[in-house]
């Protein structure tokens, strides 16, 4: 560390301007002067001691005027140095310390019984000269009084110093060549080729370049700047990742200011409640508040990542949590959270690409927010959360996954899995409520619950009109033409006396804006442009429609289609139902777990209820193949519209 006082030629910088003190007065008026126009200030010793007590002054050593050289490049103090080069400094400055008691200033000569008391005292076997502790004395005191100016320092880093200008050419070329580049490059291999490089420089041009050895040349790589090395091995997105300053990231002020939505796989196999097969992993989609460190609502399933499984998240996220405590009665603490987000933190999956989240956010006055590509810190809260959630829950049930396979080793985990899809809810809901907002978060004063309870004093959560309304928002808004049939929709029909006299208001073939419930097709929401307002308009069909997904539905059409059945009506309809059910349970029996866990996100409690009034009703028909359940299902739906002849 450098030390400085009030005296003549102290530099320093008073109002981010370099002075000099030129001059002291008896009544301590300091006179200096400044670089840039030489012009003489005055300031007491007593206001520049105060200026420097609030970093208005900032005292520099003598060596500031001067261009820095290699050996001036000295550390800030002792601690930074290494052992032995601690053990030189405290002993040459014992002969400075000593020096100074004789001399004001550093001089060469009449040393020697300097050097000859302080070799006696230190036992020193080589003492230094009067011209060596000169040096020392001088170069300390230039330095501004810094210890550490008193080591040794090499010119040029370690490996370098002795070798020539071409050589480091030669180098750095097959360093471009082989070893900064996504092929896999070794050490041994780069320094082979720059052996047979030098050489080969040496037969062309008749000079002598020395080989260097393999540690040297190993130091010299090593020396290469860790960011340039990983930007050309692994791209530059990996190095900016890798080499990443971390902060606190985005504050919210208030809760429900910022709330970050992400999808995992749980780590666990779960079994079904009735085979005990192993049917695969669920996925959890999670809203994350960030204020609080608060989930603010999740939906665990076998739905995949999608736009349903969002707003079934969001549909929870909004709206109180008593049903939860109702479900599982174990669960002894209230979960609070709940309200319309201000704002939607998400990635780029394409289910928040979607033109239908676009429209409830804005509906909602919900802000969408996308990270950027391949950056999933930038909502590192949902992420962090979904870790812990995998670690302290998932990792600790049988038939766990654990996050990779080096954890997992030769653990066979669907051999071990015993836990259903209704026993891991509840597991989770439990450990959500009671322990994780009940516990300390690092990141805040106090558990979730506390800091949610905080919050609420200052911001009161946002609601939908109503719960009816936000099951119209969170609808499916598709646009349909009117005919004498009603409204078509996926092969199903819906009509009533409303649709009838809209239809005479506007005509057949009239384009209006319907809305359906992916999770119910029993009904739909037809916008009636007249009089502003959604009118309900059930299915033709409710003994088939009611309480039926689109999955579901989707999946039984595609039957009908591969057994040839082209007749649309009720009967035909409900037998392929049945056949559906036989299929599903089925596909429950099958050795393919993937499989399974397709036939386990088709069937549902509304599906198995509709099964149980209609089955008797139905005759026997042969069984159909039980693929048709295990592909993505994505029927197009077309509309009827006349030719241009006919209008």
């Amino acid at each position: 560390m450098k030390i400085a006082s009030l005296q003549v030629g102290q530099a320093l910088t008073l109002d981010q301007e370099h002075c000099t003190i030129v001059r002291i007065t008896e009544n301590n008026l300091c006179c200096l002067e400044r670089t840039k126009d030489r012009a003489i200030l005055t300031r007491t010793k007593a206001e520049l001691i105060n200026l420097f007590l609030i970093e208005k002054v900032v005292f520099q050593g003598k060596e500031t005027d001067k261009k820095p050289t290699d050996t001036n490049k000295q550390a800030m103090d002792l601690k930074t140095l290494t052992e032995k080069q601690q053990i030189i400094a405290l002993k040459r400055y014992e002969y400075i310390k000593e020096a100074e008691k004789k001399f004001l200033e550093p001089c060469c000569t009449r040393l020697e019984s300097v050097i000859n008391k302080v070799s006696q005292q230190l036992d020193d076997p080589h003492p230094p000269s009067s011209i060596t502790l000169y040096r020392w004395w001088r170069r300390w005191k230039n330095m501004g009084r810094n210890i550490t100016a008193l080591v040794n320092y090499p010119r040029g880093s370690k490996g370098h110093r002795k070798f020539n200008d071409q050589f480091k050419a030669l180098f750095n070329e097959l360093l471009e060549e082989i070893y900064l580049k996504r092929e896999k490059c070794t050490r041994q291999k780069f320094y082979l080729a720059l052996c047979y490089k030098i050489k080969q420089y040496n037969q062309i041009t008749g000079f002598r370049l020395n080989i260097p050895s393999q540690a040297t040349a190993y130091r010299m790589l090593d020396s290469v700047d860790k960011y340039t090395v990983m930007a050309a091995k692994f791209g530059r997105r990996k190095a900016e990742q890798y080499f990443r300053t971390v902060g606190k990231g985005i504050v919210p002020e208030y809760i429900l200011e910022r709330v970050e939505v992400d999808h995992t796989p749980l780590d666990v196999m779960v079994v079904d409640e009735i085979t005990g097969l192993v049917i695969g992993r669920p996925y959890l989609t999670c809203l994350f508040e960030v204020k609080a460190r608060m989930p603010l609502g999740i939906e665990i399933g076998f739905e995949p990542p999608s736009y349903l499984s969002v707003i079934r998240a969001l549909r929870q996220a909004i709206l109180p949590k008593e049903p939860i405590s109702q479900c599982y009665p174990e669960i002894k603490n209230a979960w609070p959270a709940f309200g319309i987000p201000n704002t939607l933190v998400c990635d780029n999956g394409l289910e928040f690409h979607s033109a239908q989240l676009t429209r409830v956010c804005a509906e909602l006055n919900i802000e969408l927010i996308y990270c950027p590509k391949q950056q999933p810190n930038y909502k590192g809260s949902v992420e962090r959360f979904l870790g812990t959630l995998n670690n302290q829950v998932c990792h600790q049930l049988k038939g766990t996954t654990f996050s990779n396979i080096n954890q997992r080793g030769d653990y066979n985990s669907a051999q071990e899995a015993c836990i259903t899809l209704e026993q891991l809810k509840e597991i989770i809901y439990q450990w959500l409520i009671d322990d994780y907002c009940q516990s300390p978060h690092k990141a805040l004063t106090a558990n979730p619950l506390i800091t949610w309870q905080e919050g609420l004093k200052r911001t009161e959560p946002s609601l939908p009109e109503s719960k009816q309304a936000l099951e119209l928002i969170l609808s499916h808004e598709v646009k349909r033409k009117l005919s004498h049939q009603g409204i078509q929709f996926l092969q199903l029909f819906y009509n009533s006396e409303e649709l009838r006299t809209i239809r005479i208001r506007y005509g057949n073939q009239s384009s209006v804006m319907v809305r359906v419930n992916l999770e119910n097709l029993g009904r739909i929401w037809l916008y009636d442009q007249y009089s502003g307002e959604y009118l309900i308009i059930p299915c033709t069909e409710p003994e088939y429609a009611e309480g039926l997904t689109l999955r579901q539905h989707k999946a039984v059409l595609k039957g009908r289609i591969e057994s040839k059945r082209n007749l649309i009506d009720t009967e035909s309809l409900l037998q392929q139902k049945e056949t559906f059910r036989q299929k599903i349970q089925q596909a429950n029996q099958t050795n393919s777990l993937r499989k399974r866990t397709r036939a386990k996100r088709l069937n549902t409690p509304a599906l198995k209820a509709a099964y149980d009034i209609n089955a008797d009703q139905l005759p026997n028909i042969p069984t159909l193949e039980a693929d048709f359940l295990l592909d993505d299902l994505d029927i197009p739906d077309f509309d009827i519209m006349p030719s241009y002849e006919d209008q």
